[in-house]
């Protein structure tokens, strides 16, 4: 429950992990616990994950070791977010980096100029990949497998929930 409460879900492999239990085990006690009210499901099938419930008194913020929420923008969604969503998102940025994104091409730029601004940009606060996709007009899935999972791989950038690698407010940071 204290994972829960810190990272704010946990699906049933996380906690098969933390429990060492096979999966019937732990999608029973899973269950009991949200039977229980202290968490609730999110998703469907293999995509399944919980969050704390109404039950589970939350975690003094001085104790919460994941500092401050990430801010998600509205809705996931699985395409480029708006351009109101984008020029929010740039505003957050420096005025340097604001020009280098928004000079870049939208089609034909090259893979390691654009790992090196997405590598600034998370280098400013966490991003998922949603907000990174609305940044660059990119795809989600798209910019996944192009531009972070290879910068994960050279460990340029880390997951802010390395312990739940689908955790519902995943996002990236810049390894310093």
């Amino acid at each position: 429950m204290i994972f829960v409460r810190e990272t704010g879900a946990i699906d049933n492999q996380t906690y098969r992990q933390m429990a060492d239990c096979d999966i019937l085990k732990a999608s029973a006690e899973l269950r009991l616990l949200k039977n229980a009210g202290l968490i609730d499901s999110k998703g469907r099938g293999k995509a399944t994950y919980y969050i704390p419930g109404l039950k589970l008194i939350p975690l003094p913020k001085e104790l919460n070791t994941h500092g401050p929420e990430v801010n998600t923008h509205g809705p996931e969604v699985n395409t480029h977010g708006s351009t109101s969503e984008k020029n929010s998102l740039i505003l957050e940025m420096p005025p340097e980096l604001q020009v280098k994104i928004l000079r870049l091409k939208k089609r034909g730029q090259e893979i390691e100029s654009l790992q090196l601004i997405i590598l600034e940009v998370c280098a400013i606060r966490p991003m998922k990949a949603e907000e990174l996709a609305t940044i660059f007009q990119k795809r989600v899935d798209y910019l996944r497998k192009k531009y972070l999972f290879p910068l994960l791989e050279q460990k340029k950038i880390r997951y802010l929930y390395p312990e739940m690698i689908k955790h519902p407010n995943q996002a990236y940071l810049t390894i310093q």
